[in-house]
């Protein structure tokens, strides 16, 4: 993380000392990038995704800042929806493929029943276990 440590921030929002969102921000040139944020799905009634984007973009114009890039989304996800009403601009990402002898592009989209049922199945394993497999297992995942 030492690469990272003047190029980086964690801003998190909280209410009755509880973590409701938290945003991994990169710091490039004169841009803020939301490289990573969540919130707890009990906590989105008080809107901390919003209150946090906010104050990043505060934070962004009081010190020099002159784009807030919200990250990647896909095409016509809700993700996508929440960003536009704060006005943001697309731009078409184009991503390159070695396909390795397949002969179509893989879907690693978030509908892919293939990714759907793989989270289902995830997201009911034991603590213990995602946190040794996960990062054996991500390593070999685009």
């Amino acid at each position: 993380m030492h690469e990272l440590l003047n190029n980086s921030k964690v801003l998190t929002v909280k209410r009755d000392g509880n973590v409701l969102y938290a945003a991994f921000y990169l710091f490039y040139k004169d841009t803020v990038i939301n490289n990573w944020s969540s919130t707890l799905e009990e906590y989105r009634k008080y809107y901390p995704t919003d209150f946090g984007i906010w104050n990043a973009i505060k934070y962004s114009c009081e010190n020099g800042y002159k784009y807030y890039d919200f990250g990647r989304s896909q095409e016509n996800s809700a993700n996508l929806e929440f960003k536009m009403r704060w006005s943001a601009e697309t731009k078409q990402l184009h991503y390159h493929y070695y396909l390795n002898n397949a002969k179509d592009v893989p879907n690693i989209t978030a509908t892919n029943p293939k990714r759907q049922m793989f989270a289902k199945v995830w997201s009911k394993l034991p603590l213990g276990l995602t946190t040794t497999a996960g990062p054996l297992l991500r390593k070999g995942i685009p």
